[in-house]
């Protein structure tokens, strides 16, 4: 069997200031990559300086494009992918610190499982100093399980999944097909986050292979601690919010059921397919009770029967929280009067409608 080839795809903008580490980092590793393919999305700094001084003294190959205008971080991704040309694809932002042993370690689960087609490791943390927080990345990417896009596109997510962040990982090229084009409304590692699972199994490494930089000014800016407590809060309210989000992430949703609709209908794209269709009725219907449980009990004895609760994070938080905020609401007597009201004027909206 032919030995797997490596692409790292590494996308820059004004990263002058940490960027030189992390090319170091590239020359470092104990498996050299076979192509290096950066996309700059204009920078006014010395980027493209660095980038021109480091190809001179490196063993292999560094293709470097410059766009002519800014296509933002996800769409320069989304290029940088399609100009590689190996088995492999390595992500890379401009900031982060890879160890030596990231290539070789994470090829393993490429090159013994070919059921596998993304692989995620674990990372440290670093200041904009260099100095190591702590080795506890792999949490944020668990903050993805509590996001509300998670909820509405991928089929029964599990918490020991591989959520992708994409300075953590790296994917088989044969993914790309439909992993590209990134739709307008997606980051790209959100997108592979739900992409890959129509084609492949993911891998988390738990050891940690490159160290992410937090600091004032990179895209995703923020203290770590922040972010954990982000995941905290989305994780106690996520059994209601990803019913109050669902109008919020609708052109996300439809992009994606639009893409798994053209692919191969394997068991899984079925699922998922129906699960979409299911969530189109079980979100709004979860609407309408915490509008008034008493108008629309019909709806919620529907959503339980069907078992549409139960395909969702904490089926049971969901389930009680809608019928207190319902119960709540249909009790009140003003509040009661103004859904009635609304029933009412869009029957006869239908009624109307039909007759013309």
């Amino acid at each position: 069997m032919a030995r797997s080839t490596v692409s790292i795809a590494m996308c820059t903008y004004n990263g002058a200031r940490f960027l030189q580490e992390q090319l170091d980092s590239f020359t470092a590793q104990t498996r050299l990559p076979d192509e290096v393919v950066i996309c700059d999305d204009g920078s006014t700094d010395k980027t493209l300086e660095i980038l021109e001084a480091w190809v001179r003294n490196v063993p292999f190959e560094v293709r470097i494009f410059r766009n002519e205008k800014n296509l933002g971080f996800a769409q320069n991704f989304g290029k940088a992918i399609s100009l590689c040309t190996k088995n492999v694809i390595f992500l890379s932002d401009q900031d982060d610190v890879w160890e030596p042993e990231k290539i070789s370690v994470m090829m393993v689960p490429f090159e013994d499982r070919p059921e596998v087609g993304v692989v995620s490791s674990g990372g440290f943390i670093i200041d904009e100093n260099g100095k190591r927080l702590n080795d506890q990345e792999w949490r944020l990417a668990q903050n993805w399980f509590y996001d509300e896009t998670t909820a509405y596109c991928v089929f029964q997510p599990k918490l020991t999944d591989c959520f992708p962040r994409g300075c953590a990982s790296a994917f088989r090229a044969s993914l790309r097909d439909i992993l590209l084009p990134i739709p307008p409304h997606w980051s790209h590692d959100l997108w592979l986050n739900v992409i890959y699972r129509c084609r492949f199994q993911g891998c988390f490494l738990p050891t940690p292979l490159f160290s992410y930089r937090i600091y004032t000014g990179n895209t995703t800016s923020g203290s770590f601690e922040s972010r954990l407590k982000l995941m905290d809060h989305k994780k106690q309210i996520f059994h209601w919010n990803a019913a109050s989000q669902y109008w919020a992430n609708e052109a996300l949703i439809s992009e994606f059921e639009e893409r798994i609709g053209k692919l191969e209908p394997t068991p899984y794209v079925q699922r998922c397919i129906r699960y979409l269709a299911n969530n189109r009725k079980h979100f709004p219907n979860r609407s309408r009770v915490q509008r008034n449980a008493i108008l629309f009990f019909p709806l919620f004895l529907l959503e339980i029967v069907t078992g549409h609760y139960f395909q969702h994070y904490a089926p049971w938080h969901a389930i009680f929280h809608d019928l207190r905020v319902g119960f709540c609401n249909g009790l009140n007597p003003v509040t009661f009067a103004k859904n009635l009201y609304g029933i009412g004027k869009k029957i006869k909206e239908k009624s109307q409608t039909k007759k013309s």
